[in-house]
Parts: C-alpha cells; sequence; structure tokens
C-alpha cells in the first residue's frame, strides 16, 4: 500500500505536464484520475484523516507535505498505477492511491487565496502578479485543455505550429505591456501584412493609397490621392462611414467604391449585420488609411513570441504558488475549494445564471488544411470580402518563421454563437450595452468577493495588449487596497 523507495517505473507529473495537481496548505489533497494519459477528466479526491483507519496508524494532519505525484503505466498501458510522495518531519514515503478505487466517500478541501477562472490574457497576467508579487496561492481554473485562451498555438501533426483560434500578431504601443511579457519571453519582430480580394485582385487593408493605385488607372489614383491628401492630409485614418458622410464630388465615387467592395458584403459575413447597425468603433478599427504603409497594425511593438504562445503562457504560469487545473468547470469544482477571493474571466451573463437575459455574440469555425508546398499565399491573412463563405485564409508561417516544405492553411468562417461553439466577438450594440450594464450593477455588489475583468466579463473586444494591460490595471489596485 505504500513503499520507503519511490517506485523504479514512476515519472513526475509536473505542473507543464498535467495542470491538474491542485495543492492545499496544512493537509494532503490530492486529485489524482485513472486514464490513458497524464490528462485526467475523472477524478478521486482524499485527505489525510480520511486515510488514518486505512494504514492502521495516525498520519499528522499539520504539518504535512505534498511535494509531488507520480504515475507509474502497468504492461497493459490502461491503468495507472499512481502514487503520493508525503515528506513529514521524520519520513518520506509513498502512498499508493489506487486505494481510493475503495473509498466510499472521498473529501476534498482545497484551500487557496484566489480561485481565477480563465486562463487567457487576462487570467494568466493577474496569476502571475499575484503569486510573484503578492506571495498568494493561486487556482487558476480553465473548462479547455489548455492555457492561453484564444491565443493558444500547438502543433498540428505534420509538425507545424498552428494558431488554434486564428492568427494572433502581437501589438502594442504600450511599453508597460510589452516589456512586463517580455519576462516570458524573446520575440520574433514582425509587421502583419493583409491583402483583401477586391475585383479579382489581392490589394493592402486597411484600404490605402497603395491599394488605390492597385485597382484604378493611373492618373485616376494620382487624382483621388490629391483630393484625399487635400481634405484629410497625409498619414490620417478615415473610418469608412466618416468618409461617406464627408466625402464630396470623386470622393464620393470612392467611398462608396470602398465601402461596398471592402466593408460592407465582409461586415455582412463577419456580423450578420450593415456596418450602420453595429458601433462606430467597429468600422473603425479598419479605417482607410491616407498612406503608403501596407502594415495592418502600425504600434510601436509588434511580434510573435520567439518560442510560441503556449511557451509563453508556460513560463508565465511556472510559480510555486499557481497551480493549474484544465478541462473543468470551476461550477463543478466551487464547493471544494475554499478561497478568499475570485476572479472570474468568463461570460459575465453566464456567471449570473443568464438572469437578465442573454448577451449575443459572434463566433468562429476554423478548417484547418495542410499542404505539401511551402507556401500557399503572399500574407498571413487574405480577407475574401466579397466571395465565399468565409471570410479569410490564414496561413500561419508567415507569422513563425517557421521553415517546412509542407504549410498549413485555415479557413475562417463566421457563424452565430450557440452553447456548442465558443464565444468570440461581444457585439457592440446599444442594446447590448445596456443588457451588459444589468449585469455589472450585479457585479458591483459582489465585488468584495468576486471580481470581473477580460473580453467576456466586460463584454468588450480586447486585443491581446488591452487584456494585459486591463489585468496590470487590476493587479493594481488589488495591490493598492492591500497595502
Amino acid at each position: 500500500m505504500f513503499k520507503t523507495e519511490r517506485p523504479a517505473n514512476a515519472w513526475r507529473c509536473r505542473t507543464t505536464d498535467s495542470p491538474r495537481l491542485i495543492w492545499t496548505t496544512g493537509r494532503i489533497c490530492v486529485r489524482a484520475g485513472i486514464g490513458e494519459n497524464t490528462t485526467f477528466r475523472r477524478f478521486e479526491t482524499f485527505e489525510a484523516h480520511r486515510l488514518n483507519t486505512f494504514f492502521g496508524f495516525t498520519l499528522p494532519v499539520c504539518p504535512l507535505g505534498l511535494d509531488d505525484l507520480f504515475f507509474c503505466k502497468t504492461q497493459s498501458y490502461s491503468i495507472f498505477f499512481v502514487y503520493i510522495k508525503i515528506s513529514t518531519h521524520t519520513q518520506t514515503f509513498y502512498i499508493n492511491l489506487n486505494i481510493l478505487n475503495y473509498l466510499e466517500k472521498v473529501v476534498i478541501c482545497v484551500i487557496v487565496d484566489w480561485l481565477i477562472v480563465g486562463a487567457g490574457f487576462t487570467g494568466a497576467t493577474l496569476a502571475e502578479r499575484i503569486a510573484s508579487q503578492l506571495d498568494q496561492k493561486v487556482l487558476l481554473v480553465d473548462r479547455r485543455d489548455h492555457i492561453g485562451g484564444n491565443s493558444y498555438d500547438c502543433y498540428n501533426e505534420e509538425g507545424i505550429l498552428i494558431h488554434k483560434y486564428g492568427s494572433h500578431t502581437f501589438h502594442t504601443n504600450s511599453s508597460m505591456v510589452w516589456n512586463y511579457l517580455s519576462r516570458f519571453t524573446e520575440w520574433r519582430h514582425y509587421f502583419h501584412n493583409v491583402l483583401a480580394v477586391v475585383d479579382g485582385k489581392k490589394v493592402p487593408v486597411p484600404f490605402n493609397l497603395n491599394s488605390i493605385y492597385a485597382l484604378f488607372p493611373q492618373k485616376y489614383a494620382e487624382k483621388l490621392e490629391e483630393l484625399l491628401i487635400q481634405h484629410y492630409g497625409y498619414g490620417v485614418k478615415v473610418p469608412i462611414l466618416k468618409l461617406r458622410e464627408s466625402a464630396s464630388g470623386d470622393l464620393i465615387f470612392l467611398a462608396d467604391y470602398i465601402y461596398k467592395k471592402v466593408f460592407y458584403h465582409y461586415t455582412l459575413k463577419h456580423w450578420e449585420l450593415n456596418p450602420e447597425e453595429l458601433d462606430p468603433s467597429v468600422t473603425a478599427r479598419v479605417p482607410v488609411y491616407i498612406s503608403r504603409d501596407n502594415r495592418y497594425f502600425q504600434d510601436t511593438y509588434q511580434g510573435i513570441p520567439k518560442h510560441s504562445y503556449a511557451t509563453l503562457f508556460s513560463r508565465m504560469l511556472n510559480h510555486p504558488n499557481i497551480r493549474v487545473l484544465l478541462n473543468t468547470d470551476y461550477r463543478e469544482i466551487i464547493g471544494d475549494i475554499k478561497f478568499k477571493r475570485m476572479i472570474y474571466t468568463g461570460p459575465i451573463d453566464a456567471f449570473f445564471d443568464y438572469k437578465h437575459g442573454t448577451l449575443p455574440y459572434r463566433s468562429l469555425r476554423f478548417d484547418f488544411d495542410t499542404l505539401n508546398q511551402e507556401y500557399f499565399q503572399e500574407a498571413g491573412t487574405i480577407n475574401y470580402t466579397n466571395e465565399y463563405e468565409f471570410t479569410r485564409i490564414l496561413e500561419t508561417k508567415h507569422l513563425t518563421g517557421q521553415i517546412s516544405p509542407k504549410t498549413t492553411i485555415t479557413y475562417v468562417y463566421p457563424q452565430q454563437h450557440n452553447q456548442q461553439n465558443e464565444p468570440y466577438y461581444p457585439i457592440p450594440r446599444a442594446e447590448n450595452r445596456l443588457l451588459y450594464n444589468l449585469y455589472l450593477k450585479e457585479a458591483e455588489q459582489i465585488k468584495d468577493k468576486v471580481l470581473f475583468a477580460g473580453r467576456l466579463a466586460d463584454y468588450k473586444y480586447y486585443n491581446m495588449d488591452q487584456a494585459v494591460a486591463r489585468a496590470l490595471t487590476l493587479f493594481k489596485e488589488i495591490a493598492e487596497k492591500r497595502s
């Protein structure tokens, strides 16, 4: 039942191998499972005092240190013998946790300072700051089987590093955010370029002066350029709806052309709404750029984590005060967790059981295709504004710089959000903001116990840097109140 030496065929389960490892202070409390790999979906739980009668002697409940879990496969590879290494003041021994199969009832008592729901940029940043700066215990829970949220990347079966939830180029004007993340990654400096298929030609997006020259005769393009600079200035970004409202003469034609060919059908595919039905901030995200700059972003800092986003997140969460629990809905375990405060980054309407109604989102479907050729297209993203049901084709190798004779492309299909897919985009309309405000009032009433932050909790679209900045700002407030 227990051994005085580590089993010969055992391997240690570290946080990076199986984030389902949970620890507590002052008593033994472990989650272990039976499965075919180290990512377990079913768990057994115990406390030291529940095992006293099993061992025939009393295990000290406190102090007692939980060092690690070890797993031993049988020859059939279908059953695990799970051992826990226990260190007391006088001895170290290993207990075979398969005895849990014979317990009629098990008890759990996990004690942490913070329970954080969601392992994306917001949750991970807050977990790292709280653990490293406040020296407090954090349990980070995510219902997916990986950390990193929508920024997660991984290698597919062909060895190509893919962005599982669409291409993610990190960009920011904030030195605070850039310097913070640079503690956990080196950067591959990269400027993102996006092309859009307009009248059969691939032109830069945001629509700029180079786009005009690619689509119109030389003399007419020169005239349009002169009029744009005369009316708005050079290097200026003009939202398409503002351009349509203020244009005159030949610029009316240009504004209507860009609206129809670049914005209207693309917006309709993505949102199932006309541009005018959305908050102006949506179309302002991709303005008409009176410039020759083909970069999609003009931020001061731009790049891709050199060793992947997954590595970046693993380094952020590699702290003795942080444990991560994946494949788990926090509601399934919240009754088993003793915590002082919670940070929730999921959908705020779901937290309150949709008592005021459901906040609408748009979702996406990603279809991957690996091709036996080095590259498929000229840029990391090509938008199909008018053709096909998908909105764009992505090719991550442009972003990562990976060298391979093969490539993987991603077709992105917008779709309605339902219980079977992921909520990606809060839909920015006035009536949705009013509904969100009802939930915000609910959140205010429990702010001493639960804090809400992140794209889904704030019902606001955040770029990655904005999610990090939101988390750093919230942490500053937490730290100031603590002091």
